[in-house]
């Protein structure tokens, strides 16, 4: 949700932008998450998927990291298609394998849960992305959110089940 916030900000201030700007980023990123979905239904699912999962999100991370710093409209834009890219992917690879994992009868719950996780918290996640934007500005944002997802990454990489969750 630090997008909802910090991208305009970034695009119509720093990036001096304005709607097209804004536009060209938004759909760049658009164009890698198609990529990104295409290629997470073309390959084999892979038998440790939380490990390739926790490395498209981390490389996803870095890439939004470095997106206010890449010299314009055009390398946020390369920045976000490279993330939408490896998060789509990663998005993909998760959804599949925790429905291959599920029990049939809990299926339901768990992709509910999945839905709130991702998606319920999206208000408090823009409170917090606006506040940090006015604090620090819209381009602390981006690196200070993406170590935050990839604080998430190595927390759930601590847990040994996690490494080995398997659907075979």
């Amino acid at each position: 949700a630090i997008l909802s916030v910090a991208l305009p900000v970034l695009v119509r201030g720093h990036l001096h932008g304005g709607a097209r700007g804004y536009g060209l980023v938004v759909a760049m990123a658009s164009v890698g998450a198609v990529a990104g979905a295409i290629i997470a239904g073309s390959v084999k699912p892979p038998a440790r998927p939380a490990l390739v999962l926790s490395a498209a999100v981390t490389s996803g991370m870095l890439a939004l990291a470095a997106l206010p710093y890449l010299g314009g409209v055009w390398g946020a834009g390369i920045a976000f298609a490279v993330a939408g890219g490896l998060l789509s992917f990663g998005n993909l690879l998760a959804i599949t394998a925790f429905q291959r994992w599920a029990p049939p009868q809990l299926l339901g719950r768990i992709m509910g849960l999945l839905l709130l996780a991702s998606v319920g918290v999206f208000p408090i996640s823009v409170l917090c992305g606006g506040l940090l934007v006015h604090a620090l500005g819209a381009s602390a944002a981006f690196p200070i959110a993406s170590a935050g997802g990839i604080t998430a990454v190595l927390v759930g990489l601590s847990s040994r089940s996690w490494r080995e969750f398997s659907v075979d």
